[in-house]
């Protein structure tokens, strides 16, 4: 959190700069806020593994499935009724684990192949 003494020199370096200079401010602003968002994403995955079970909320409803997989900025879930979410990891929390929960998101996922 910014002070209010160093909000106001924030403030009052910015009013000096010219609409050039504000750009180029902008500019580097929202490089910077992209970096800090792949940061936090980076660290908000790490949390996540394949069969951790998860829930999430989606349009008012409480969903739960498990981890199929951690993709670059997404976690793919399974719900127990076999349907697929692509989930930002800020929106998971972890549930206790259950191995039968798991166990039927594998066979689900693994189908064996018809001749």
């Amino acid at each position: 959190m910014v002070d209010a003494q160093r909000k106001h020199q924030i403030e009052a370096f910015v009013r000096g700069l010219d609409q050039f200079e504000l750009r180029a401010l902008y500019h580097e602003l929202s490089l910077r806020m992209r970096e800090v968002h792949r940061i936090e994403d980076w660290q908000a995955l790490q949390a996540f593994r394949v069969l951790d079970r998860v829930a999430f909320h989606h349009g008012g409803q409480h969903i739960e499935g498990t981890v199929v997989r951690v993709n670059q900025r997404t976690v793919s879930v399974v719900t127990a009724d076999n349907r697929r979410w692509t989930v930002s990891p800020q929106y998971l929390r972890k549930l206790e684990p259950s191995a039968a929960a798991a166990a039927e998101v594998v066979r689900a996922a693994v189908k064996p192949k018809s001749r």
